[in-house]
C-alpha cells in the first residue's frame, strides 16, 4: 500500500488557503475600484478576474517555460505586469477608503501575496512532477542494470556449460584412448613414458633365406594356407607366390 504523504498534504491545501483568501480580498478591492471607475456593477467582477488572472496565468506560462527549458522572460514580464496593476487597484480602493499612506501600502499586501502564493503553488508542484521523474529514471535505470545483470548470469552459465561439456568430451576422448591402448604395448609404453617407443626392425633377409624360411614353415605346418605363411614369414602374398615359382624352389624340392 502506497504511504500516505501527509506534508505534502497539507503544504498544498495551506498554499490553496491562502492562494484563495489574497485573491477574494485582491477581488473586493478590484472591483470596488472598477465600480468607482464607472464600471457596470453586474460586469465588474471582471475586472479581478482580468487582473489577477493574467497574473495567475502568466506564472503559470512561466513555470511551464522552465520546464521546456525556454525563455521565461515575458511571461515573468507579464506577472510583473499584472501584480503591478493588482497592486495599483488595491491602493487606489485604500486611498478611496480611508485617503492615508499606510493604509494604501496594506491594501498592496493582498496582491503581492496572491502572486506569490501562485508562484509557490506552481513551484511546489512542479518540484513534485521533477521528484516523480527522478524517481521514475532511477527505477527505470535500476531495472535495466537488474537485466544487464540477469543476461551476463546467463552468458556466464552458458559459457560454463559449454566448458563443462568440453571437458567430458575430452574425458570420454581420453576414456576411448585408453581402452585402444590397452591392446598395444607400444602405445601404452609410450603414453607412461611420454616418448615415442621405436620397434626393432628385422634385419633384411636375402632371397634365399626368404626362400628356406617359407620352406621350413611349410615342412612344420603343412596344413597352412598360403597366406598364413606368408604372415608367418614376414612377407606379402605376392612375393610368397613368386618365391614359390622360383627355380631355387623346384632345385630345392627336388
Amino acid at each position: 500500500m502506497k504511504k500516505v504523504n501527509w506534508t505534502r498534504i497539507v503544504i498544498v491545501i495551506s498554499t490553496v488557503v491562502v492562494t484563495l483568501a489574497c485573491f477574494f480580498l485582491s477581488f473586493d478591492a478590484i472591483r470596488a475600484v472598477a465600480i468607482l471607475c464607472g464600471a457596470r456593477p453586474q460586469l465588474a467582477f471582471l475586472f479581478p478576474l482580468a487582473i489577477d488572472g493574467l497574473m495567475v496565468i502568466a506564472t503559470m506560462v512561466a513555470a511551464d517555460f522552465k520546464r521546456m527549458n525556454r525563455s521565461t522572460k515575458y511571461p515573468w514580464f507579464v506577472v510583473v505586469c499584472g501584480t503591478a496593476f493588482s497592486v495599483f487597484a488595491n491602493g487606489l480602493h485604500a486611498y478611496d477608503q480611508n485617503g492615508n499612506a499606510v493604509a494604501i501600502g496594506f491594501s498592496a499586501i493582498p496582491a503581492v501575496a496572491l502572486a506569490l502564493a501562485v508562484h509557490l503553488l506552481i513551484d511546489h508542484f512542479s518540484k513534485i512532477n521533477h521528484y516523480k521523474r527522478e524517481l521514475e529514471a532511477a527505477r527505470v535505470a535500476e531495472e535495466i542494470r537488474i537485466a544487464e545483470e540477469l543476461r551476463q548470469a546467463e552468458l556466464e552459465a552458458e559459457v560454463r556449460l559449454a566448458e563443462e561439456q568440453r571437458l567430458t568430451e575430452q574425458a570420454e576422448k581420453e576414456r576411448l584412448e585408453d581402452e585402444a591402448d590397452a591392446s598395444s604395448p607400444d602405445k601404452t609404453a609410450r603414453k607412461r613414458t611420454g616418448r615415442k617407443v621405436v620397434t626393432p626392425k628385422a634385419p633384411k633377409r636375402t632371397k634365399e633365406e626368404t626362400l628356406a624360411l617359407v620352406m621350413e614353415v611349410k615342412r612344420a605346418q603343412p596344413d597352412l594356407k598360403q597366406s598364413e605363411v606368408a604372415k608367418r614369414a614376414g612377407i606379402s602374398d605376392r612375393y610368397l607366390r613368386d618365391l614359390l615359382r622360383s627355380p631355387q624352389l623346384a632345385g630345392a624340392t627336388a
